[in-house]
């Protein structure tokens, strides 16, 4: 039971950030994909659920990839 807890803990925080970042966060790591359409974000959307404390770690060192 304690397994799922943490589970749903894990993606909660992952739905809060993924709104946060595919609303705009992602333009503090990358130019280019801050332009992208609404329908690429919903697709990076679930990734970002699942990779939440990967793309946090890099917004919070603030180096800027790509373009």
């Amino acid at each position: 039971m304690a397994v799922l807890v943490v589970i749903a803990l894990y993606l909660a925080c992952g739905l809060v950030f993924a709104t946060w970042f595919v609303g705009g966060g992602v333009a503090r790591i990358d130019r280019l994909a801050a332009a992208a359409r609404w329908w690429v974000r919903a697709v990076w959307a679930p990734g970002v659920v699942g990779m939440w404390p990967v793309l946090l770690w890099i917004v919070v060192r603030g180096k800027e990839r790509g373009s």
